[in-house]
């Protein structure tokens, strides 16, 4: 239990923390964009962004002759993304601020209104509006075969469970029938979705909330 609790905040391949820090990132950014002040922010976020990933490379740099396992708990380390490394995190965060930036340029101010969504458009804000349960379903289609076949079989596959052809064939064949499923999700008005639910329990516990 102690090990899993640790895993769960520390050591797992997505950690409470540091991913929580993309969290607050986007709620920030989010509460300026709906108080109409993000417009002014730009120049400094992507100068901010800039720096960052500035930073980050001359801290991989810096650690090019350093022990592999600096990832885990120093800040002069090579990129990592498991665990995620400092230098890692500093270089995402970066890069996070620079294209949520550019790509809120390109399509809130310069194509507010004459951008029309093409097919991949559409896709993607599809993709988007489901993906915390396109997130989760994945990694079960991820998961639960190789928990079944460790359990038949008492090997586990996680390194060698098929081949790159096969392995590329189910995940185009997953994606597909993911998006098939949000599609009719989606003309249900998203009803059971994962968001769905989380917004059924933020109206209950947020006094004022609406969708």
């Amino acid at each position: 239990l102690t090990h899993a609790i640790k895993g769960f905040f520390f050591w797992g391949e997505f950690p409470v923390f540091p991913w929580v820090i993309f969290s607050i990132l986007g709620f920030v950014v989010g509460r300026r964009i709906v108080a109409g002040t993000f417009n002014t922010d730009i120049p400094k976020v992507l100068t901010a962004g800039a720096i960052m990933i500035a930073v980050s490379f001359a801290l991989a740099l810096l650690a090019r002759s350093k022990d592999p396992y600096c990832v885990v708990a120093d800040y002069i380390s090579p990129f990592c993304f498991y665990p995620d490394s400092f230098s890692m995190i500093v270089y995402q965060t970066g890069m996070s601020l620079m294209v949520f930036s550019v790509l809120f340029v390109l399509f809130d101010i310069w194509g507010k209104d004459r951008y029309t969504p093409g097919v991949i458009g559409r896709l993607l804000k599809r993709t988007s509006n489901f993906s915390l349960t396109f997130y989760v379903l994945h990694y079960m289609l991820l998961g639960w075969p190789m928990l079944i076949h460790e359990a038949i079989t008492g090997h586990n596959p996680a390194m060698d469970f098929m081949g790159f052809l096969p392995a590329l064939t189910c995940g185009a064949a997953a994606w597909i029938a993911l998006q098939l499923l949000i599609y009719h999700w989606e003309q249900r008005r998203q009803r059971y979705s994962l968001e769905w639910l989380l917004a059924a329990l933020t109206k209950r516990l947020v006094p004022g909330y609406k969708k």
